[in-house]
């Protein structure tokens, strides 16, 4: 079973084990995702909200990077994986 749980501190549960969420930033991401299962979630939706003010001139690798890690750390277990996928220019 997975359960996201996004109030209070952000935890990650499979099998009521809790996975290494990473960074801040790389718990957005996840964050951005878990509130909108089944959609596509755009790179640019994405650094929208990781950078709200003036994204850096990395911002687009910085945010395929974060994903590509939350990706990693998914795919580490049989309940997760491939939970996370590219698609196009956005993930799902």
């Amino acid at each position: 079973m997975i359960e996201i749980r996004l109030f209070g501190a952000m935890e990650l549960l499979v099998d009521g084990v809790s996975l290494p969420l990473g960074t801040p930033k790389q718990q957005v991401v996840l964050a951005m995702l878990a509130v909108r299962p089944g959609r596509l979630v755009s790179v640019e939706e994405l650094v929208d909200e990781l950078w709200p003010e003036r994204p850096p001139p990395s911002a687009v690798a910085n945010t395929r990077t974060y994903a590509a890690n939350l990706r990693r750390t998914l795919d580490g277990t049989a309940a997760t994986k491939q939970l996370l996928v590219r698609q196009g220019a956005g993930y799902g």
